[in-house]
């Protein structure tokens, strides 16, 4: 369920990757030089800082309660999906990459649990599966926007796109719910 969640989460994530830069040209007004110059360290951060911080963050709740593996992605991608909203409703640049920093917290604790939540003869299978529904998921959230964009414009499309963060959101808080119960039979099948 959680692969799910984030899969759906995911159609979100890669539609802003595909879909941002656009935005920021069409709408903005801004030239491929500009956004290329302002997003371009975005990425970098998300990757060599967000990434790391991340992991710390999940395992350090992971302390606290297995669960929040799971609940982790629910404030993120409420405040993310705001965030974007508001950034391409009211053409706000830095919403843009405070959005994109959001949605790589939960992720780490995302991959922590593909390999929590079953025996150990399954890791790999549990993992293989996950970036499976990631991928396969976050591949039509571009089409989605595209579609959306024909029908309601380029910056309403990207406003209804926010959606599929809050149902990810969602789908990660009802699994949360469940995550100490998968761990414990997990557990239970390696005996």
């Amino acid at each position: 369920m959680l692969g799910i969640g984030v899969g759906i989460a995911n159609m979100g994530y890669t539609s802003m990757i595909s879909w941002i830069p656009m935005f920021m040209v069409r709408i903005m007004g801004w030239t491929s030089t500009e956004v290329g110059a302002y997003m371009g360290p975005a990425y970098l951060i998300t990757g060599l800082l967000i990434t790391p911080f991340s992991g710390w963050l999940s395992d350090r709740l992971g302390l606290w309660s297995r669960r929040t593996r799971a609940w982790l992605g629910v404030p993120c991608f409420l405040i993310l999906a705001a965030v974007f909203a508001a950034g391409f409703y009211y053409q706000i640049a830095a919403c843009c990459a405070i959005g994109m920093f959001l949605f790589i917290i939960p992720v780490t604790g995302v991959n922590i649990a593909t390999q929590e939540l079953v025996p150990t003869r399954y890791k790999a299978t549990a993992y293989g599966t996950y970036v499976t529904l990631l991928q396969g998921l976050g591949f039509f959230g571009p089409m989605l926007s595209g579609a959306l964009s024909d029908a309601f414009g380029l910056q309403l499309a990207l406003v209804y796109m926010q959606l599929v963060f809050v149902i990810g959101g969602l789908i990660m808080l009802v699994a949360g719910f469940t995550y100490v119960k998968d761990y414990n039979r997990a557990r239970a099948m390696e005996a």
